[in-house]
């Protein structure tokens, strides 16, 4: 009868990468066996025109604004490529015959 191996697999991008390595490298240490993949995704950012009162008061706003669907098909779109890891943890098998 064959065991199935228990995994677990973290999913990180951009600047999570580097704590995913470090989650990582720390459960290597642990003696536990660590399988690293690195990969892309693809990112549709819409641009968008920011209101004037925006722009005068020199103020940096975050979230979303309403707009109508006149505005939506003004936007630009920028497709972007971000960088991706998965660190997939197992224990080694101690007791192998």
């Amino acid at each position: 009868m064959k065991k199935t191996r228990q995994t677990v697999s973290l999913k990180a991008a951009g600047r999570g990468i580097t704590n995913a390595i470090v989650l990582g490298t720390k459960f290597m240490d642990m003696g536990c066996e660590v399988r690293i993949t690195t990969g892309s995704i693809k990112i549709v950012d819409d641009i968008v025109d920011a209101p004037e009162e925006v722009l005068s008061s020199g103020k940096e706003t975050m979230g979303t604004c309403e707009r109508d669907r006149e505005d939506e098909e003004e936007a630009d779109m920028q497709v972007r490529t971000n960088s991706t890891v998965e660190v997939t943890i197992w224990r080694k098998d101690v007791g192998k015959k």
